[in-house]
């Protein structure tokens, strides 16, 4: 009696072990029946209506087929993938009908083989076969419209720039956040912020749409950088792009409200709050974006001004000071340019910038004295840069400063700050193409401690901060370039830097 329990014991583990060493595809065609049939018994599911695996005339031939294509996949074996795919997306395109599957997988599928063609006809075919597909998930997947609209828009502009115009693509990713919401996905986020400002300023937006979608951005980054994990840091790199490119919005009165400007920008004050130009850009700040002079933080800013600014116009004989928070003076036999340089601030504080320039334009052809020209020219590239957002005229006026004034720091300081701001602009706010601004910066930046020693300090700090963003080795090994070469860098900035 006990020899036969050992052997029915031993029968037994036999047979344990045998199932336990089953094939996968063997295990997971067994699991997905069982699945099907659970989740099926839910009355209020609603399944594609396309042809499933439940509607082809091999359901288990199909759910075969399916899992060893897919294996292949999961290794980006394409090739064989592609056969076995091609039968079961026959069978059953819409997979068990709760996911596009074997819509995304023939794209991959399809991707792969035109990145490796050469023949272009071939290479469109499998192109037309791709947008096809798209076409397909939202057929047979109505809920996710949206992701596809998204997933075109993001082909056509990377991938496939000349297949659609800026408005098609614009409207694809708008489409997407229609559908979706804040919920979107977020590859659509950076290239639709560039589309949307491109499509504003060729008068193609209106500003309620604007405003509309930049909040919904604004939302999602927002939502976004609470994630965590990958998530997270696909936010942080979409978080370097788009806010910054939304501030040439800033631009747009009334497109910003007061508080937006308040959150924005005034701890910029705080952080250098004895310096005049500062106040002042700060007090235009926060008037452009509607603050009335009630306002506790504008009422702030006017008793700092008050308190340290007080004398705001040209001197009749030429200062020897060299910048920082320091501000022309009057003299009490006044000058020619005290009524548009009196005029240029007071508009400047009120947020009236275009008016402010030309005031300064003004006071600036009716002096002759290199100190005077380069005070006001510099606080002109402050304003097309921190006001109108123009970087070009913000460069061209302080170059023009430090033509004034030879041995001033201050012009490079800022045409440096310039560069380094403009990742985004010139890239997709990381990466090589918008990390070379910074070589362009760096340069600057020495210039400025090489006329100007009491510009060391604010330079070396600045130069401390951004060598952490300049291109990694790894980059300019990868694209053929040694250190010490010269590189032109392109986008508005156009100069030629050196590779470090």
């Amino acid at each position: 009696m006990k020899t036969s329990l050992r052997f029915l014991t031993l029968l037994c583990l036999v047979g344990l072990f045998m199932y336990s060493c089953t094939p996968k595809v063997v295990e997971e065609v067994k699991k997905e029946p069982e699945k099907k049939v659970v989740q099926k018994t839910n009355p209020n599911e609603v399944l594609s209506k396309c042809p499933k695996f439940s509607d082809s005339d091999n359901e288990s031939l199909a759910m075969e087929k399916h899992v060893l294509y897919r294996d292949h996949i999961k290794m980006k074996n394409y090739d064989a993938a592609f056969p076995l795919w091609k039968e079961v997306f026959a069978m059953a395109p819409a997979a068990d009908g709760r996911r596009n599957t074997h819509y995304s997988d023939g794209i991959k599928i399809y991707q792969h083989m035109m990145d490796k063609e050469t023949d272009k006809a071939k290479k469109d075919q499998y192109l037309d076969k791709i947008f096809e597909l798209y076409d397909g998930i939202t057929e047979c997947y109505p809920k996710d419209a949206g992701y596809v609209a998204g997933r075109k828009g993001f082909d056509y502009y990377y991938k496939y720039p000349q297949r659609a115009t800026d408005l098609e693509k614009y409207n694809l990713f708008k489409k997407s956040l229609d559908l979706d919401g804040e919920n979107a996905r977020d590859f659509v986020v950076n290239p639709f912020t560039d589309l949307l400002i491109r499509m504003y300023n060729s008068n193609k937006v209106k500003i309620d749409e604007a405003k509309k979608y930049t909040q919904i951005i604004n939302n999602m980054i927002a939502k976004g950088m609470k994630t965590s994990g990958r998530k997270l840091e696909r936010w942080k790199v979409i978080n370097d792009y788009a806010p910054i490119r939304l501030e040439e919005f800033e631009r747009v009165k009334g497109f910003y409200d007061c508080e937006y400007y308040v959150n924005r920008y005034y701890s910029e004050y705080e952080e250098d709050p004895n310096d005049c130009d500062n106040i002042d850009i700060t007090l235009g700040r926060l008037m452009w974006g509607g603050c009335s002079s009630s306002h506790p933080k504008i009422a702030q800013l006017n008793a700092a001004r008050n308190s340290k600014c007080q004398t705001i116009v040209v001197s009749s004989t030429p200062s020897s000071s060299s910048g920082g928070g320091s501000r022309p003076t009057t003299s009490s036999g006044g000058s020619s340019t005290s009524g548009p340089i009196k005029a240029g601030y007071a508009a400047f504080r009120s947020g009236d910038y275009n008016t402010a320039i030309s005031s300064f334009e003004s006071a600036l052809a009716q002096t002759s004295d290199p100190e005077k020209k380069a005070k006001i020219q510099m606080l002109m590239s402050k304003i097309y840069y921190a006001n109108l957002r123009n970087y070009g005229k913000a460069r061209k006026y302080a170059r023009d400063a430090a033509n004034s004034k030879p041995n001033w720091g201050d012009p490079y300081i800022l045409i440096g700050k310039l560069y380094a701001s403009s990742g985004p602009l010139c890239g997709s706010g990381r990466g090589f193409e918008s990390q070379r601004v910074v070589w362009a910066a760096m340069d600057m930046w020495n210039k400025a401690k090489k006329v100007d020693p009491n510009a060391a300090s604010k330079a070396n700090s600045l130069i401390g901060k951004y060598r952490a963003y300049m291109p990694s080795s790894e980059d300019i090994f990868m694209l053929g370039l040694k250190k010490g070469q010269s590189y032109k860098i392109p986008c508005w900035i156009q100069t030629t830097t050196t590779v470090r």
